[in-house]
């Protein structure tokens, strides 16, 4: 209230220069410094550009709230607008500099938003640094790092920020990949190596005190946004997680559930608890039952209790209050909660719509559907009719419907799960397919005999991606002939060593990748 009061009469007086003055004496900057060192907080402006004393106040005021040993909160530029065409050229400039559509599209984001630089020759020379760093590893190209949705945030660091931080992580840290480290680097730029050094020493040495499973480091290289906590919690808070959950489900499947989320430990006190409370009174089972049904996605355990009730209810809803049904679900998909479901009832009737399936008695069809590729509630109904486009576009609609619908066996018996691959992995499939054909008469004989029974051509279009690899290095490398007697669906069933029995330039061509 003292220093409210002295820059309110000090700027009534004097003006800035008198305000300026208090705030670089040596009271002001002496208090800061019990925070942080070296710490004064600049002056603010009010919105007519002239000096406001209130604002300084409130900057200073919340500096000095904040917890002790936190630096300073980052201060971002101030928000750019752009128009149609500025952010074209930056989209255009990004995609340039070798970044993927998605982190271009990020790169435009961050520019409005003030935490990049609008120049694009400083983003292509960003690019061009992360390149460096990479040097000869495929997995550190700048096109895959930037790739994900939090990508961009790599090109918010200053390049020579990132390389110095970077090396002194990797004297610290011998153990740890480049890529993983690179990856979450931006989370933690506010802190120092030895920081973040120390902070995963301390989580490493949890794990294995606690749950005997050592730390998956490798998780790291992920999704950097979800490593804030690592500095941000203190190790009481991360072994309070950590006993908690022990206490709850078990030391078996928290060793689990932790190998496949470390975010759990920075759930606060009781937030486990109330989750899987939540999950169990809505679906009717005991809280074990509900920890062993959230085991394979122990995520959901981070969302607000709230939200899990509401998802619960949703999916109760879409199945008619039959809460078996909804268990089978979540079985099968238990990423369902961590979706709202005010969407769900939306994605059946789009559903029915693309299988042609109305009236009264398809809505029970219409269940069997997706109870059989419960993965398709989890797409938005944007990306469920762009899949049915591609489909229907490479196959035709009457002959894409009986692949979704099964000619003998019905929704549960079809492929409604071809629903659930993107749009660009389904045109590429039938095109590779259609290339196939064209080969040899060999292959037009088997394509033609696949696309004559809806489940065959539905084995062929939603084979594992290993085994659909296989028909484009069949395209790839001119195998015209055709193992006899072996139809497209057993050719891709086949396990790596059977087609290398028939094709043994497969098993070379493995060979040479692997070396």
């Amino acid at each position: 209230m003292l220093l409210e009061l002295l820059l309110r009469g000090r700027a009534a007086a004097g003006g800035a220069c008198a305000a300026e003055q208090l705030l670089s004496g040596g009271w002001a900057q002496a208090a800061g410094q019990q925070r942080w060192r070296h710490y004064v907080p600049a002056l603010e402006q009010a919105p007519d550009g002239r000096f406001s004393a209130d604002e300084t106040y409130k900057h200073w005021r919340a500096a000095w709230k904040a917890p002790r040993g936190r630096a300073p909160p980052p201060r971002r530029g101030p928000a750019v607008p752009l128009d149609p065409e500025e952010r074209s050229l930056l989209r255009d400039s990004a995609a340039a500099a070798g970044l993927p559509p998605r982190a271009a599209h990020q790169v435009v984001v961050g520019v409005e938003a003030g935490a990049l630089p609008i120049d694009p020759v400083a983003l292509t020379q960003r690019v061009q640094a992360l390149g460096e760093l990479a040097g000869d590893d495929p997995g550190l190209a700048p096109a895959r790092l930037l790739a994900g949705r939090d990508g961009a945030a790599l090109l918010s660091v200053p390049t020579a920020r990132l390389r110095r931080q970077l090396d002194l992580l990797a004297r610290l840290l011998p153990d740890y990949k480049t890529e993983w480290l690179l990856t979450a680097l931006p989370r933690w730029s506010l802190h120092g190596p030895g920081v973040v050094a120390k902070r995963l020493g301390e989580v490493e040495r949890l794990y294995e005190r606690h749950l005997g499973v050592p730390f998956p480091r490798h998780l790291l290289g992920q999704r950097g946004r979800e490593w804030r906590w690592l500095t941000s919690k203190t190790p009481r808070t991360k072994t309070v997680a950590v006993l908690e959950l022990i206490v709850l489900v078990g030391p078996q499947l928290a060793a689990r559930m932790l190998t496949a989320c470390p975010q759990l430990l920075s759930l606060p006190p009781d937030r486990a608890a109330s989750a899987l409370r939540a999950v169990s009174t809505m679906l009717g089972i005991s809280e074990p039952e509900a920890a062993e049904l959230l085991s394979p996605q122990p995520a959901v355990l981070l969302r607000d209790p709230l939200g899990l009730e509401a998802a619960a209810y949703g999916l109760l809803q879409l199945v008619g209050d039959d809460r078996a049904a909804a268990l089978e679900l979540l079985r099968r998909q238990p990423s369902l909660l961590l979706f709202s479901g005010t969407d769900w009832e939306e994605k059946l009737q789009l559903l029915g719509a693309v299988l042609g399936l109305a009236g009264g008695d398809a809505r029970p069809r219409l269940l069997e559907a997706v109870a059989a590729a419960p993965n398709l509630l989890t797409r938005s109904p944007a990306a469920l009719q762009a899949s049915w486009v591609a489909l229907r576009d490479a196959l035709g609609k009457e002959t894409a419907r009986q692949v979704l619908l099964g000619a003998e066996q019905g929704p549960a018996g079809g492929a409604p799960r071809l629903l659930a691959y993107s749009a660009a992995a389904l045109s590429g499939r039938a095109a590779t397919l259609q290339q196939l054909s064209e080969l040899s008469a060999d292959w037009q004989q088997r394509v033609d005999a696949a696309r004559r029974e809806p489940a065959a051509l539905a084995a062929v279009l939603g084979a594992r991606e290993g085994a659909s690899g296989r028909l484009a290095w069949l395209v790839a490398s001119g195998q015209r002939l055709a193992p006899g007697g072996v139809g497209l669906p057993e050719l891709l069933a086949l396990d790596d060593a059977g087609f290398a029995d028939i094709y043994p330039l497969w098993h070379a061509r493995e060979g040479a990748g692997a070396a």
